[in-house]
């Protein structure tokens, strides 16, 4: 295990970030850029709670995964019903999860 001081820190990056990047490598406004990102996951959601994939080129896809109700007890013992459920999972193309495999490998070096 290497130590605190070895460790690269990692930073989080925002929409306006992001767009300002979008902004400058398209030539787009950097304003449209950046309300499109921001309606962007509500267009998603929309076709993930009607039970569709949503996949973007070069990116990967979003999936609806569903949970039907099911009965469980709780921590006193009590029967109840779980209600059903739905989730989003990301799968990431084949050449994003490359380019992740390797950015892994150089990162142990």
């Amino acid at each position: 295990m290497k130590a605190k001081s070895d460790q690269k820190t990692t930073t989080s990056l925002g929409t306006r970030s992001i767009a300002k990047e979008i902004a400058k490598s398209t030539g787009v406004k950097m304003e449209t850029v950046n309300h499109i990102l921001k309606v962007l996951p509500f267009h998603i959601l929309r076709h993930i709670v009607n039970g569709n994939f949503v996949r973007l080129t070069s990116l990967g896809r979003f999936a609806p995964i569903k949970r039907k109700a099911r009965t469980g007890v709780d921590l006193k013992g009590r029967s109840i019903l779980w209600p059903p459920t739905i989730r989003m999972q990301f799968v990431p193309c084949s050449t994003v999860r490359k380019s992740l495999q390797e950015a892994a490998q150089n990162n142990e070096s």
